[in-house]
């Protein structure tokens, strides 16, 4: 008789994959937002079919947008603190494998933002009567995103700011007195820090109402004219130029020896804006007088 025998073999067990869901992540804020990344997770008998991203603890809920993908970004992470999310992969096989990451949220560092408006300056009418104001910022964590220059004392009529938001405005006086400006820093994040500087003006004033100058600039606002009636003391070579508020010469008019002036000016092409209108000898006089340009 023969005798037939049956071999059965046995089915190879299916090894479980590995998670692997990366090193420990630290972020500071600002910063609320980080990516975690899975796709070192290995399967040595098949393939990894699925990953599953899950936040298991932390001082908040934050936002998983691609969950079951193998790299996710994690948004929302809102307070300072430890945040634990887990990754689950699956095999081929249906088998599953764990692993944790921390995301560890520091607080922001406290910011110094420190503002310097400059030395004080001294200076003598008529002689001079400009003087540039420098601004200085410091800040240990942002950046500095505005300047602004302002009069906080002093003759408001008697002085002048070309480009407020200047890093070095160039005022104009036209009156003596003692006048403070207030510098406002702004970082991006929204913080403000101040800072003032005072200038003393001395000597003799050169305002519209002195006994030896009349001037009048007229209409302002000015929409196509404007006109200018001035009369000085002494005969000189007049030169009147206009400004625009960043301190650009906008027009440049030669008016000839003489002590009395009759003249129309056409601003039609000037953008809507203030401007000054700026008369001088070309020696020590200088006259200045705002006026508004509309369309």
């Amino acid at each position: 008789n023969t005798v037939k025998s049956a071999v059965t073999s046995t089915p190879t067990a299916n090894i479980a994959p590995v998670a692997r869901a990366g090193s420990d992540i630290t972020i500071t804020m600002p910063k609320n937002t980080t990516t975690v990344d899975g796709s070192g997770s290995t399967d040595s008998d098949g393939t990894i079919v699925s990953y599953k991203w899950t936040q298991v603890s932390g001082p908040s809920t934050a936002s998983l947008p691609s969950a079951t993908t193998a790299a996710t970004d994690i948004n929302q992470l809102s307070y300072a603190g430890t945040y634990v999310f887990r990754l689950t992969v699956t095999d081929d096989d249906g088998a599953t494998a764990t692993d944790d990451i921390n995301v560890i949220v520091k607080a922001a560092a406290a910011n110094t933002l420190v503002a310097n408006a400059g030395a004080d300056q001294t200076i003598t009418l008529p002689t001079v009567n400009t003087v540039t104001l420098t601004a200085a910022a410091s800040t240990t964590s942002n950046y500095i995103s505005a300047y602004k220059w302002e009069l906080v004392s002093g003759p408001a009529d008697g002085q002048t700011i070309l480009n407020t938001a200047s890093e070095t405005p160039v005022i104009t006086f036209s009156q003596t007195g003692t006048y403070v400006f207030r510098l406002t820093v702004t970082d991006t994040y929204g913080a403000t820090a101040t800072d003032e500087v005072t200038v003393y003006v001395n000597g003799k004033s050169t305002t519209v109402d002195d006994s030896e100058v009349t001037i009048q600039v007229y209409p302002n606002p000015a929409t196509t004219y404007l006109n200018l009636k001035l009369v000085v003391k002494e005969t000189a070579n007049l030169v009147v130029r206009i400004f625009n508020s960043s301190g650009y010469i906008r027009g440049t008019y030669y008016l000839g020896t003489t002590n009395t002036v009759m003249k129309t000016f056409d601003v039609s092409g000037l953008s809507a804006g203030l401007y000054i209108l700026e008369i001088t000898d070309g020696k020590s006089m200088k006259l200045t007088s705002k006026f508004i340009k509309v369309n």
